[in-house]
């Protein structure tokens, strides 16, 4: 970690808090430290438990297999505010890939990316599968997933992610967005995509810094890995809200439906399109898996979302 060239870009009292966080997590995670907070994507035993549970009942390799079987969603939206050469405009959703959990080292997903077409690539979080430790084997695995997206693509970090991790990943290609928004325009009209820092566990979201400036009618895409700051994305305008962290519940029902929850959003914010005021979102099921390397009733999922105009 280059400590000087975070420090040109992000503000200290961010970087302290952020940096401070991870090695309290750290030392949590190591037994030397106690949080008061309790995250279900921490607690251990409860994934040691329900593995010993799915191989006892001969699930375990199913559920493993599931995670590669991949989900495309084609989401079409309309906007009052889209801008007219913005009309078609196509944007890749990746979320919570954990590349370093995945069962096939990526081979089906790879092949898929390659023969998708969208105008931008955004990834809402969560690269790693655990939230602690080493993690040289999801730089290197990003950097191969770079290679397989023939478009820019933004990222922002989730809950499982170190601010260490923007420096190599923007080596490689991706523009990482930690309370940064950037401008795309196309002809005369433009669109502005925000990148949100975790807002679930780390708490480092800056909303007045994202939205200083902006009018109320800008085209704005809300990047954030978690539906947890939907109020205050609608209250500050913002047309799309792009999310993950949920993985649609990984584990569920049939019918698609979730046993548990680990995002304090209501039920509706935690799978797929939702709407709140004028504001539209989508949360996604992720690409990969963690806690449990297994999924049932829920399946991996690409996303391109769609914009149109309500121009007639």
């Amino acid at each position: 970690m280059n400590l000087d060239r975070l420090l040109k870009r992000f503000p200290k009292d961010y970087l302290e808090k952020r940096l401070s966080l991870q090695v309290d997590h750290s030392a949590y995670r190591l037994g030397s430290k106690k949080f008061l907070s309790i995250y279900i994507e921490n607690i251990e035993w409860i994934f040691v438990v329900l593995k010993w549970l799915l191989k006892l009942s001969g699930l375990y390799s199913l559920g493993q297999r599931n995670t590669i079987h991949y989900r495309i969603t084609q989401n079409h939206l309309k906007f009052d505010n889209l801008p007219k050469s913005f009309e078609g405009y196509r944007i890749l959703h990746l979320s919570d890939i954990h590349i370093d959990g995945i069962l096939d080292k990526g081979k089906n997903l790879y092949s898929i990316l390659d023969d998708l077409e969208y105008d931008l690539c955004v990834i809402t979080g969560d690269y790693r599968y655990h939230t602690h430790g080493e993690y040289d084997l999801v730089i290197e695995g990003m950097k191969e997933l770079r290679s397989h997206l023939n478009k820019d693509t933004f990222c922002i970090l989730g809950n499982h992610d170190f601010i260490e991790f923007v420096e190599p990943f923007e080596e490689f290609g991706f523009k990482c967005l930690i309370n940064e928004r950037i401008k795309i325009n196309k002809n005369n009209d433009s669109i502005y995509f925000l990148g949100s820092d975790d807002m679930h566990f780390y708490e480092s979201q800056n909303f007045s810094k994202l939205f200083e400036g902006l009018e109320s009618n800008d085209f704005k895409v809300m990047l954030l890995h978690s539906p947890e700051g939907y109020k205050q994305a609608e209250s500050d305008n913002v047309s799309l809200y792009l999310c993950g962290h949920t993985h649609g519940g990984q584990i569920c029902l049939p019918g698609e439906l979730p046993i548990i929850s680990n995002s304090s959003a209501p039920k509706k914010f935690n799978k797929s399109a939702w709407t709140y005021g004028k504001m539209q979102g989508y949360t996604s099921n992720g690409v990969g898996s963690s806690g449990l390397d297994v999924r049932f009733f829920c399946p991996p999922e690409i996303i391109i979302h769609h914009l149109h105009g309500n121009f007639y």
